[in-house]
């Protein structure tokens, strides 16, 4: 199992736009009529969320491939541009969850995420996104040092609670599976510390949906192994494989609403290869 190193120049590279083409009023600024007049020609926009301490960036890779999407790092957030503007919202994985769940918090990510999400746009957690989806994240032992409380209340999309473990029982496996109810084959691995846990049957939040009953399901179906992986609620889906945004097809699954999948444009090769 070959895992990509993690590379944080990468990261920053990503966002040397934000900081070349952005003023420090960017924040305050609304789409022009222009960009009005042009929303519905416009490739949907998937905004990744570049907090801290993220891992294992490789994961996006292929989507900033695909030319029929438009991809942005993004460490600031732009408070009115939620869906629609914003098609889907994407969590990558991070090296300490707790840290990079604290900056969610403070900087608002958090909340706009939860706006997002209200207003019909899709999120998808990988991995330690996954986990900060979720109500609580707990890390009894200090596996990511010691902190004022051993608890924090996470983003609360997804009805899990997760409980960090130290590196010696950390999981690390290659997976084959199909996204459920699709059946699209996708392929990667997991590499996590932590273990996350459903906790309802049928959930019921404010944040999601106005309040509508959300049906819980899992995302994935792994080839070698009975038990379901991952969660969707709505437009909410959590994850931690690492690698299934390499299947066009999941991608499209992954991000697009139905409605707009129905005359999205298909890629002639549905797994691009590692470089």
């Amino acid at each position: 199992l070959n895992l990509p190193e993690e590379d944080g120049l990468g990261v920053e590279r990503r966002l040397a736009w934000e900081t070349k083409t952005r003023t420090s009023d960017d924040d305050n600024n609304t789409q022009s009529a222009s960009d009005n007049n042009n929303d519905k020609k416009e490739k949907p926009l998937v905004v990744v969320v570049a907090y801290p301490y993220v891992a294992i960036s490789d994961d996006l890779i292929p989507l900033e491939c695909d030319k029929r999407f438009r991809v942005e790092w993004r460490r600031r957030r732009i408070p009115e541009r939620t869906y629609p503007h914003t098609t889907a919202v994407i969590l990558p994985g991070s090296r300490l969850t707790r840290l990079d769940l604290k900056w969610m918090n403070d900087s608002g990510w958090s909340t706009y995420i939860q706006k997002h999400a209200a207003s019909g746009g899709t999120v998808l957690g990988i991995c330690g996104g996954y986990q900060m989806l979720g109500q609580t994240i707990d890390d009894p032992t200090a596996a990511e040092g010691q902190h004022k409380e051993k608890e924090d209340k996470a983003i609360g999309l997804l009805p899990i609670v997760t409980t960090l473990e130290p590196a010696e029982c950390k999981i690390v496996r290659p997976q084959r599976g199909k996204l459920i109810p699709s059946n699209i084959p996708v392929e990667g691995f997991e590499l996590h510390c932590g273990r996350s846990k459903k906790i309802e049957e049928e959930y019921t939040s404010t944040k999601l949906l106005n309040a509508t009953p959300c049906k819980i399901q899992p995302l994935l179906d792994f080839d070698d192994d009975d038990k379901p992986e991952g969660m969707i609620v709505g437009n909410v889906k959590g994850t931690y494989l690492h690698g299934l945004l390499r299947s066009s097809r999941a991608r499209e699954e992954l991000l697009l609403t139905e409605e707009r999948r129905k005359n999205f444009p298909q890629e002639e090769v549905d797994i691009i290869q590692d470089p």
